[in-house]
Formats: structure tokens, sequence, C-alpha cells
């Protein structure tokens, strides 16, 4: 108990310090700090920038999703022709990076439904591209959304956190009200009030980022991603491996990302 009691501590201080009140008013209201007994909500839909970064920030709770037998929408936004050792453009990677991520997705369980729109990398997001996204939260009734950090320091994840702010105010306040938004940490921490253990799925989650060989020959993802699972277990006390989230409902995420000036 310790460990949390201590965290909670220092995010009442981090929160009390920020300046900014919309801000202050959105992390405020949803900032306590609580160990997962399993991922919220029964029709997640996860926002991946690229290729096989959703299994890298979250496969554990994916395949505690796949343990329930809870169907798991994912859209996977760009089709990741960057990902090379020099970040030149390479449309031969597209198929292979689609093809390795239905196969990660085979580790991780069989409920499953992805979706690629495979734009370019450092997209923007336009009208068009802001109603596409309303429509299909609309088809889907998500009752929670995971999406990238706004605090994630890559350029397509950004994007992602536009658009889906874009979408999220042209929804009835109702909506707002009722969705969660679950932020994960992938290129850089985030300041998380969730934790959830995957000391079951840990396994199955190196499994499943080894299928991204491409990029895994361009970079080491896996031993930090695991190394950052062992560290927030450890400094958070919820076993050996697990991922942490930074939760609230859409509305407050919409301060989130649109701080107001006080």
């Amino acid at each position: 108990m310790k460990p949390i009691l201590t965290y909670a501590r220092s995010l009442s201080m981090v929160l009390k310090q920020l300046k900014v009140k919309g801000l202050v008013t959105a992390i405020m209201s949803q900032s306590e700090f609580a160990r997962l007994i399993r991922p919220i909500g029964q029709r997640p839909l996860i926002l991946s920038s690229h290729p096989g970064d959703d299994v890298m920030a979250m496969g554990g709770a994916i395949a505690w999703y796949g343990k329930g037998k809870v169907p798991v929408h994912i859209l996977t936004i760009t089709a990741g022709l960057h990902g090379t050792n020099t970040g030149r453009l390479n449309r031969a990677l597209g198929p292979k990076r689609r093809q390795e991520t239905l196969a990660a997705y085979t580790s991780l369980g069989p409920v499953i439904q992805p979706v690629f729109w495979d734009l370019d990398e450092k997209f923007l997001p336009d009208e068009d591209l802001i109603l596409r996204l309303v429509e299909f939260i609309d088809e889907l009734s998500p009752d929670i959304i995971y999406t990238p950090s706004l605090f994630d320091s890559q350029a397509d994840s950004q994007a992602i956190n536009q658009l889906l702010q874009s979408a999220l105010v042209r929804l009835p306040a109702n909506r707002q009200q009722t969705i969660l938004i679950a932020q994960y940490e992938l290129w850089s921490p985030l300041l998380p009030n969730k934790i959830l253990n995957i000391d079951a799925f840990a396994g199955a989650k190196q499994k499943a980022i080894e299928r991204h060989e491409s990029q895994l020959l361009c970079h080491d993802y896996l031993h930090p991603m695991i190394g950052l699972n062992r560290y927030r277990a450890a400094m958070l006390g919820a076993g050996s491996y697990a991922e942490a989230f930074y939760i609230c409902t859409a509305r407050q995420y919409c301060l989130l990302a649109s701080p107001r000036p006080a």
C-alpha cells in the first residue's frame, strides 16, 4: 500500500501546481488512483497511430478483453510506410506491417476486430476525417475509447488526439458524459490514474510484439515496453507487469485536449 499512497500524494501535488483552470477541473474530477481488477468497458475502441502501437502500449489489456470474450475494435490510422531505419517512405512495407499486425492479434485473443484506414503519416485531421471518425464512433457506440496520451511526443499521436477531440465535441452532451477516454503511454510516459495488472498476459504481449519483425529490425521496442510494464508494476504495487492509463469522461478529455486560460 505504501507505493500507492506515495504515488497518490505526488499526483495530488502535481495537480495542485497546474495553473490552467480547465485542465485542473478535468484532471481533479478523475484524479483518484485505482488498481483495476480488469479492463473497463464492454465495447472498447482502440485508436492506434501506426501498426503495432496498440500492442506495444496495451497488449496486456487487449488480452484481458480477449479472456473475457469482449469484442475489441482496433482502428489503425496510418499504414506505417515510414517505419524504416532511415524513416524514408517504403510502400512495400504497408502489406507487411498489416500482416504482422494481424499475426500479433492471434496472440491476444479471438475477438479483435481490426480496421485499417491506411492514411499517410503526419496526416492532418481535416473536416472529412473528423466526420469519418464521428460516423465510426456512432456506428460502434463504444463505451470506452483508448488513445495515445496527450503528452505523447510523437506527431501522429498528437494528430490522433486532435482528431478525437474534434470528433467528440460533435457528440451530444449526454454521450460526452458517458463515454470514457483512456489515454495509454507509448512514446512518452503519462501521469496515470489507473493501473492494470497484466501478469497473466505478459507472455502473450511479448509474443505479439515479436510479430512486428519489421519494426524490431529498426529498433528494440520490446525490452523498453516490457521494462515499462515492470516499472509500473513495481512502483505502483500491481504484480510484476502492469499497464498504466489515464481514464476520464469524454467531456473531461476534451477539456484536457483544449484547455482554456483561467
